[in-house]
């Protein structure tokens, strides 16, 4: 009976963790009648110091890491309003103290 009650408990601080945010539309609705101005990148990092991806200590630049990506590829064609065919994503790194995320948002540039 304690062999099997023993691994039950160590896994069950590791269920009961979980992380959540709000739904955040990145790239909103676009007429396909919208121009097309280019294919675009934005790149946004966030990170995790003292930490495994599991557990965060101290989380450094997670709020709005879509937002950001998502700016810098519209930032990057003059006159763009907006993203079409959007790609996401996400890759991680560990670093000496922490770890890295970095996420890719990839799409074509619109006016609409």
């Amino acid at each position: 009976m304690r062999r099997r009650t023993a691994p039950a408990v160590a896994l069950l601080p590791l269920i009961l963790c979980a992380c959540s945010t709000e739904f955040v539309t990145v790239a909103p609705d676009v007429s396909t009648e919208a121009p097309r101005l280019g294919h675009v990148r934005g790149v946004a990092y966030s990170h995790i110091l003292f930490g495994s991806p599991t557990y965060n200590i101290i989380p450094i630049g997670w709020d709005g890491r879509a937002q950001r990506a998502c700016d810098e590829a519209i930032g990057c064609v003059p006159g763009a309003t907006g993203l079409v065919d959007v790609t996401l994503e996400e890759d991680w790194f560990w670093w000496v103290i922490g770890s890295a995320r970095k996420l890719v948002l990839e799409g074509d540039a619109v006016k609409r």
